[in-house]
């Protein structure tokens, strides 16, 4: 029987090569900052969130053995977004050059980041296998049959805040993936309280004040109303000269309490 590696080491190599990797990326390609370091998270297949996020997410929603036989860990992985391209989408209705250019460059890594966590879990004798469906379920149908965010809050990586975005350590902004393998990982414990200022009852909302599409509010989210704004933005950037696909936003998630980091309020 193979025996499982050691978690933490093997955290500290993937988020090692990972950032490695994303720093060859910016200087191949010659991009401004865009990420900082990343942060791996371990979820167990067993765990009973994944059967619930057929309630929460969509009823067809991906169990992690049914792209792995076998699999023991799904591991998730975070990019988060450099202060710089957090703070140049505070002020106007349109997301920034630069916001739109870290959703992009990232959409484009997350295939070799996936890769190098696949190599890694191959490396230590372990199958592992990458998600490929990932997008919008169906035409107007704004959820996913395998959500990144959600498999993340499994993994430990944060909570989930009003703007419906996942508080980590490192904030808000930023971009996922994840793959589901055979190593025995034992998963990362969710935290116990929100990071959310608002689901802790304070003063907050700024989230809610900040989302220029009307897709927050009080009561919910609506994801219709956010995709619009999201596509709005689309001739806006082409027009700026940006490629496509450009539909972002990222209002509801910039210069807040949580955009950088947890903010770790006593509850």
């Amino acid at each position: 029987m193979q025996t499982a590696p050691n978690k933490e080491i093997l955290r500290q190599q993937m988020e090692e090569r990972i950032w490695r990797f994303l720093l060859s990326f910016r200087e191949e390609h010659q991009l401004p900052p865009l990420w900082r370091r990343p942060l791996i998270g371990f979820a167990s297949t067993d765990h009973p969130g994944f059967l619930r996020l057929r309630r929460a997410v969509l009823p067809d929603h991906a169990l992690p053995q049914e792209i792995l036989p076998g699999c023991r860990t799904a591991v998730v992985c975070f990019l988060p977004f450099s202060l710089e391209v957090i703070k140049s989408n505070r002020e106007g209705r349109y997301a920034s050059p630069l916001w739109v250019m870290a959703y992009q460059r990232s959409a484009q890594a997350l295939a070799p980041v996936g890769q190098l966590i696949q190599a890694i879990a191959e490396e230590e004798g372990f199958r592992a296998v990458i998600p490929t469906d990932t997008g919008y379920a169906a035409p107007g149908l704004y959820k996913s049959r395998w959500s990144h965010r959600h498999i993340a809050f499994l993994a430990g990586l944060g909570t989930f805040g009003k703007h419906n975005l996942l508080i980590t350590s490192k904030g808000c902004c930023g971009y996922y993936t994840s793959l589901v393998t055979t190593l025995p990982l034992a998963g990362d414990p969710i935290p116990a309280k929100p990071a959310c200022l608002f689901y802790q009852g304070k003063d907050c909302g700024l989230c809610i004040k900040q989302c220029v599409g009307g897709a927050l509010t009080k009561e919910g989210f609506c994801r219709e109303k956010c995709y619009a704004l999201c596509m709005e933005n689309q001739p806006i950037q082409q027009k700026r000269g940006l490629a496509l696909p450009a539909d972002a936003c990222g209002k509801c998630a910039v210069c807040l309490p949580c955009s950088f980091a947890s903010p770790h309020a006593e509850t």
